[in-house]
Parts: C-alpha cells; sequence; structure tokens
C-alpha cells in the first residue's frame, strides 16, 4: 500500500466562510493577477528559493511536471503539495489549485505508484462507458490522495477520422461527437463523485487540425455550421463544466485572424455569450509558438509571453496557463523559467495601471476563480492507495481491436508461444516490452529501433533478415504515418512475408496500419496505447487464441 502525507488545513476554513466578493475586496491588484495564473515550479521539494518567488510573485496556482517536479513517487508529490499549500497560503491567504495532466495514455504526468491507464481512444474502443467511470474515480481518488485537486482533463475534442496526420489522436474517444459526450459524461461523473475538479479540453475544439500548436499556428477552415454539428458538441453539452481550456487554434469562421485562446470573437462572444458558458475558462499553455510572435532572445520571448497573456485577458480568459519555453531559440535557466513568470504577472499589474486593461476586467475572472475554488477538495485526511492494474488491464483487453478479417487471424494458427517469435518495436517501449515478455514467459527475437536509425540501410536489412528466419513476427509500429521510413519497412515486410508470418500492431495513429491498407492483407491489431496491458493484451490474445472485442470508434469507411 502507498503511504501518503496529510495536507495542511487549508487556512481557508476562513476562505470557505466568506463569500467571493468579500475575499476579492481584500485582495490588492498584484494578489488578483497572480490568481489568473497557472504555472511551474523547480524542485521535488520547495527550496527557500522557490518558496521566496512563490512569495514574491503572488502565483496563485501550479502544475506538476515530472521534468520540473520528479514525481518520483506518491509519497514525494503529497509532501510537495503540503509545502505548496503551506506556501501559497501563507503568501496570498488562498488555497492554490494544484494540477497536472492526468488524461491516461500518452499525457499522464503521474506513473510510478499510479495506475497506468491506456488512455481515451482505447476507452472508446471498448464501447463500455462504465469503464470510462471507473476510471474518472480511480484518477480522482489518486490524485486527491497526493494533494492535486486540479486535473487538466478530459479531452472532449473529437478527432476528425479522416485528417492526416492525426495530432490529437488517440487522446480523444473517438470521431463521433455522442459517442465522444457519453464517454467524456461518464469519467465526468467519476471525478467529481470522488472530489478532484476538471477542465474541459480544448475548446471550441482541437480534433480538426493536423499541425501541432506547440510548434506552429494551426488553422480550421470549416464552416460554422461544420463546426456546430461536429467539434462544438461536447463543449456545449457540457455547459455546468467547472472550467473549459481553449485552444491556440484560428477558426476562420469565427475570427480568420486570431487563435481562440486570443480571441474576444471566441472566448467571449461564442462561448461565454452564445454558448452561455459562466465557469473559468483558462487558456492552454502561452509557452507555445502558436501564440508567440518572437521566441529568439529571452528578452523577446518574455515580451512575447507578456503581450500573449494580456490579449488572453482581453479576449475574456480568467486564468492562464503558462509552462516552460521549451520550443524557443534559446533553453532557459530556472531562475529565467522564474523570471518569465514573475514578469507575465507584473504585466497585468502594469496593464491595468497604465489604463490598458480594466480592474473590473481582473475582478471578473478573480471572482469565478474564487467561487471554483471555494469548490476545490479539502481533503487534509488522506488515505493510501494501490494502482488499479485490474483496471487497466481490463480496458486494456477490451479495446485490443482486430482491423484484419478473422480468418486471416486464423491462418497464425495455434501453438503460439511454441513458434520462433521475432519482435520489432519503437526503441521508446523497450523497458516496457521487455518486462512484459519476461513476466508472460515468452522468448523472442527482440529488436528495438529509433526513427532516425531506420536511415541506415543495414538497420532496415537486419529486421527483415531477422524476420524471414522468424516463423511469426510482430511488428509494433509507433506514429509510422508521420516517419516514412518505418512506414516504408513495414511495406517491405508485408510484400516478403505471408499472413500467417506476420502481425502488425499499432500502438497509436490507426492509419500507420489503415493509410497503407496493411488491414486487407495482413493480420492487424491496434491498442490505442504504449502501456504495459495493452502490449500485454496483444500476446494474451495470440496464446489464447481469441478474436479481439474492442471495436474502433469511427467507421473506416467514413
Amino acid at each position: 500500500m502507498q503511504t501518503a502525507h496529510a495536507l495542511p488545513p487549508a487556512q481557508p476554513s476562513i476562505f470557505h466562510q466568506l463569500s467571493a466578493e468579500e475575499i476579492l475586496s481584500q485582495m490588492s491588484l498584484e494578489e488578483k493577477a497572480g490568481q489568473l495564473f497557472i504555472s511551474f515550479f523547480w524542485g521535488k521539494t520547495l527550496s527557500d528559493d522557490t518558496k521566496q518567488f512563490l512569495h514574491r510573485s503572488k502565483l496563485g496556482n501550479v502544475i506538476y511536471f515530472a521534468w520540473s517536479n520528479g514525481l518520483e513517487n506518491p509519497e514525494q508529490i503529497a509532501a510537495l503539495s503540503k509545502e505548496v499549500q503551506d506556501t501559497i497560503v501563507k503568501a496570498t491567504k488562498i488555497p492554490p489549485i494544484i494540477s497536472t495532466d492526468q488524461e491516461g495514455g500518452i499525457v499522464q504526468r503521474l506513473q510510478n505508484g499510479f495506475t497506468r491507464f491506456p488512455g481515451n481512444m482505447a476507452l472508446g474502443a471498448t464501447n463500455d462507458p462504465m469503464l470510462a467511470y471507473e476510471t474518472g474515480k480511480v484518477l480522482a481518488k489518486e490524485l486527491t490522495s497526493v494533494g492535486i485537486n486540479f486535473n487538466l482533463a478530459p479531452v472532449v475534442d473529437v478527432q476528425i477520422h479522416n485528417l492526416h496526420p492525426w495530432y490529437m489522436g488517440i487522446r480523444t474517444y473517438g470521431t463521433n461527437p455522442s459517442h465522444v459526450i457519453h464517454f467524456a459524461k461518464e469519467q465526468i461523473r467519476g471525478m467529481t463523485e470522488k472530489g478532484l475538479l476538471y477542465v474541459l479540453k480544448h475548446a471550441p475544439g482541437l480534433g480538426g487540425v493536423a499541425v501541432n500548436p506547440h510548434l506552429a499556428l494551426p488553422t480550421c477552415d470549416k464552416s460554422l455550421e461544420q463546426l456546430e454539428s461536429c467539434e462544438f458538441a461536447p463543449f456545449r453539452h457540457f455547459l455546468d463544466a467547472p472550467a473549459m481550456m481553449t485552444a491556440h487554434v484560428i477558426f476562420s469562421a469565427l475570427d480568420p485572424k486570431t487563435p481562440a485562446s486570443l480571441s474576444y470573437e471566441v472566448t467571449t462572444n461564442l462561448i461565454r455569450k452564445a454558448w452561455g458558458y459562466e465557469g473559468v475558462i483558462m487558456t492552454d499553455s502561452l509557452s507555445m509558438n502558436a501564440v508567440l510572435q518572437d521566441t529568439s532572445t529571452f528578452e523577446r520571448a518574455v515580451e512575447s509571453v507578456k503581450q500573449a497573456a494580456i490579449k488572453a485577458i482581453q479576449a475574456g480568459a480568467d486564468c492562464i496557463i503558462l509552462g516552460r519555453l521549451e520550443w524557443a531559440a534559446f533553453s532557459p535557466t530556472e531562475k529565467q523559467d522564474e523570471e518569465v513568470i514573475e514578469k507575465a504577472i507584473q504585466g497585468i499589474v502594469e496593464n491595468v495601471q497604465n489604463g490598458v486593461l480594466s480592474e473590473e476586467r481582473i475582478n471578473d475572472s478573480v471572482l469565478r476563480l474564487i467561487k471554483m475554488k471555494q469548490k476545490l477538495s479539502q481533503n487534509t485526511s488522506i488515505s493510501s492507495f494501490t494502482p488499479n492494474d485490474k483496471l487497466s488491464a481490463e480496458i486494456a483487453q477490451k479495446s485490443l481491436t482486430l482491423l484484419s478479417s478473422p480468418s486471416l487471424l486464423s491462418a497464425i494458427g495455434t501453438g503460439f508461444k511454441a513458434k520462433k517469435i521475432c519482435v520489432i518495436a519503437p526503441k521508446d517501449i523497450e523497458n516496457t516490452m521487455r518486462e512484459m515478455l519476461k513476466e508472460r514467459a515468452i522468448t523472442a527475437d527482440t529488436l528495438f529501433f529509433e526513427q532516425t536509425s531506420l536511415q541506415d540501410p543495414s538497420v532496415r536489412e537486419k529486421i527483415k533478415i531477422s524476420a524471414a528466419q522468424s516463423e511469426l513476427t510482430l511488428f509494433f509500429s509507433y506514429n509510422a504515418t508521420n516517419f516514412s521510413l518505418q512506414k516504408t519497412l513495414m511495406k517491405e515486410l508485408a510484400r516478403e512475408t505471408s499472413p500467417q508470418r506476420l502481425l502488425f500492431v499499432g500502438l497509436r495513429n490507426p492509419y500507420d496500419l489503415l493509410g497503407e491498407e496493411l488491414h486487407l492483407t495482413h493480420n492487424t491489431f491496434l491498442t490505442y496505447s504504449p502501456t504495459k496491458y495493452s502490449l500485454e493484451s496483444v500476446f494474451k490474445a495470440l496464446e489464447e487464441e481469441t478474436i479481439p472485442s474492442g471495436k474502433i470508434p469511427f467507421s473506416i469507411t467514413e
């Protein structure tokens, strides 16, 4: 059993007794500005320097990342949350939002000692919304048990099926708005029953773009009618959500010049007025290149962040997430990271003082944030928990999808473990794969590749020779759609290897297999996830000679 530390009583017995208006009336402009931000800090524990930074900046809310906070195990995270609560309450007299991205699948910041879920598209493929409900309960139990009171999830974007390459992909529940709504509803019910607040990502919809906003600004050219019937639908369904996160995407039908996160037309006229949404609107991280004018130098990056924050507030955002400038042309130091955050907060103060922003506008947002914070978990007696591996394994097994014909699968024959097996997989999952093969007592010739290593003809030739010498080859693809050499290798193996001797397994983008129509000629599985139990589900199906029951959450013929 994991043991977690208790959080401090949030001085906030007073905070919860007063009205939001009373609390607001006692705040300085600097304190109000600090409440508008959720940002990161460095350290597995709070150093004296970091405590001084939090006091000085009046930063009101934090987000955890493994690269900045270690996130080594529940004990370390719980102790950190206790320090964060103590320090921020002392500095601001208001309890902080303590958040992280725990979506499941490829986006789950808490791993060691926590349940590793396959993710949203895997849930969608089970066609069992109750598994989403159970997932939500486990997420809430685990996060609140280490002092995290706000989950930056779920993703309710509708993935546009025939878009290449996918950006959101397996982070979504699927391509049908009603399917997305059904699963999101149950996961949200599970989280809220256990006292965890959440945010809907990424309004008004990020599933219809192929460009990664971390790197550049995407544009969606769909008509308003098309958006209403698809991308907008899940967000409009959940107007009682405590928070919505806006996307860094230009929607030409709404505002052809400005990304939604900085657009008054989208943030205020659409979400706040047309939809009637009354909760907290927060931006996606303003450290992304999609919303920054110039990150060529530290000074220019700081100014770009300040301007983006001002534009977001002017657009109607209540809260600004600010991550690290990891896509800038330079590598910031830890001290520079703190400086970016402080100057962004100071920029709000200065622009109220010089009349660019009104304090009334700031007050509106701080009031919404206070009201939401008064609903945050006040868990001060933290219980231990054990990762729910059984639930994760059930989701993985029920989501495993056979794309090809069952008759092709039967061609593999019986006696899986007796065959001479070759496993070809990306280097990223080597440790997980080796651990899983050892646990299941499977002997296999294993070859792990990096995308760049496939540029070497001798590496590709070694893989093909190993496949030719095996009775059954399992090729695990990972974003082959984005890497031409991996895709070419898969097509060459398909040409040179008979169906009974080759099985393709898509770990992420289904179009690794669908795009080349490999499912028409060879056995093809989809796991939608590279997690341990998703890998194990493949071998279990082969050993037990069962037909996978998962259903791809969109029509191949759409």
